[in-house]
């Protein structure tokens, strides 16, 4: 896998959000090292910052001055993370399962999911808490087989670590602790305990303080202020379009992540990991003793928690979710290790070889569609949505974060004659991919606001599902998944 990214990195573009990421980097480098105030005052001021941080000084490190090389520096880190979790994940499974074919299985099925895997080149922000999390998982587990303190130090390390990326990691805390200490043998070891307890809550405690800046000054109130911020996102009060309909991200609706979740997550993971959790409640209401004194129905009880109690969070607290569901990217490794005891149990009622032949289809199916859709895999739409022209275009989000600008650029170098070629992009994070051109490449664009001044008209559709009639027949270049467009040129002047 690490092959393949190396040898794929460079085709995918520039989401919308990395500019911003990297300036929040940006700023609390400046504040740890070069004693720059700008973080007290800065929007984005509560963001943890750990993972920008360390991208900004790899690029101090490397002395990265090119645009270019610095984003696809970014990249390359941030996918050779999420292939760095899914070594703790497999190893989590090895823990979890009766044997290392289940734990395979459920490794792919976490690799190669076409909306994540696409993310984890660019997606510095929801695909980094993922990792971060499964990391943190790995050492949970551990701790709660080994009973060493040392074990539950790490895991208190890499949960601080899940927290300072994004606080909203708090919401496992009371599952976790209950995980390691509401055991049926408390009271016998009661002393051990809470020696475990005061080290884990310290080593959580140091981590979180000494990784997010934004703590130093004002520590209990600026905490309290991220977790407010975070509870209920109103920075962005952009409309998402959700089955043809354009909706408020601050009034999305309880039924949002239901809809992009079970349309763009394959379907045979949806019916492996959605059977198991119905399997895992059924069983746990007829008879919640057998879960709570065996070791493994309480590990089936936190993966259960971790998927559900996000969902629930975001319905209660009726927060803001925007760009289908990369918000909650993070409840996929629970819900993937949820499919691996499913997997599990087919595997003792079937053949192993009929299961493996079956399991392999499935997977070569979605490679397939995987590479005939590079490097633009991450819009993805299972079985469940029609393939009728321009239906998905018309009633869901697609290219959100803009990446495909990157090969609009590319074509467009390649067919303009003009010296100058003169560029409109709808919406405009379009131009946030002419950093990813060579510089000479790069000089002979130039952006500009209106289409009277335009030679070329670059869209991807987003804020605008509709066909643009006043450009019939001048179109010179789409790109389409599932007969539906994601982007296209325009030539406007002859």
């Amino acid at each position: 896998m690490a092959v393949i990214g190396i040898l794929t990195f460079q085709h995918y573009g520039i989401s919308w959000d990395e500019y911003y990421s990297r300036r929040v980097g940006l700023v609390n480098f400046n504040y740890i090292f070069k004693v720059d105030k700008q973080l007290l005052e800065f929007h984005d001021r509560d963001y943890g910052a750990i993972f920008e941080i360390l991208l900004i000084g790899l690029e101090k490190l490397l002395r990265i001055n090119d645009l270019r090389e610095l984003y696809l520096m970014r990249h390359l880190v941030t996918h050779f993370l999420f292939l760095f979790s899914a070594i703790y994940f497999y190893r989590i499974g090895l823990q979890i399962f009766s044997n290392y074919r289940i734990a395979i299985m459920s490794l792919i099925i976490y690799l190669f999911n076409p909306v994540i895997y696409g993310h984890s080149f660019y997606n510095s922000k929801d695909i980094v808490f993922m990792s971060m999390l499964v990391i943190s998982l790995f050492y949970l587990l551990k701790a709660e087989v080994s009973k060493r303190n040392i074990d539950l130090l790490k895991f208190g390390v890499a949960f601080g670590l899940v927290i300072s990326i994004r606080v909203i990691g708090l919401i496992f805390f009371p599952t976790f602790l209950v995980f390691l200490f509401l055991k049926p043998s408390l009271f016998k070891e009661l002393k051990p305990t809470l020696t475990g307890l005061g080290l884990l809550i310290f080593s959580i405690t140091a981590t979180v303080l000494i990784s997010w800046p934004y703590l130093w000054e004002n520590t209990m109130s600026n905490f309290s202020t991220a977790i407010i911020n975070m509870s209920k996102f109103v920075r962005y009060k952009g409309e998402v379009l959700v089955l043809g309909i354009q909706r408020k991200s601050i009034n999305i609706g309880w039924d949002y992540f239901f809809i992009y979740f079970f349309l763009t997550t394959p379907l045979a993971y949806l019916i492996l990991g959605l059977g198991y959790i119905f399997l895992s409640v059924y069983g746990f209401i007829k008879n919640p003793k057998l879960y709570y004194f065996s070791a493994s129905g309480r590990i089936k009880i936190v993966l259960i928690i971790y998927f559900i109690s996000p969902i629930l969070a975001v319905i209660v607290f009726k927060s803001v979710l925007y760009d289908s569901w990369r918000h909650l990217f993070f409840i996929y490794p629970g819900f993937v290790l949820l499919a691996g005891y499913m997997l599990e149990l087919i595997e003792k009622k079937v053949r192993l070889n009929y299961m493996i032949i079956t399991f392999s289809l499935i997977i070569s199916y979605e490679v397939f569609l995987a590479v005939k859709t590079f490097p633009n895999h991450h819009i993805y739409f299972n079985q469940l949505v029609s393939t009728k022209p321009e239906y998905i275009r018309k009633n869901f989000e697609q290219d959100y974060w803009g990446t495909s600008f990157n090969q609009a650029l590319d074509y467009l170098y390649d067919y303009a004659k003009e010296d100058t070629i003169k560029v409109h992009f709808k919406p405009k994070n379009g131009l946030f991919n002419l950093s990813l051109l060579p510089n000479e490449k790069k000089q002979k664009f130039q952006c500009v606001s209106t289409f009277d001044s335009a030679d070329y008209f670059v869209t991807n559709y987003r804020y605008h599902p509709d066909d643009y009639i006043e450009f019939k027949n001048k179109s010179i270049y789409s790109i389409s998944l599932r007969n539906s467009k994601i982007l296209e040129i325009f030539k406007i002047k002859p």
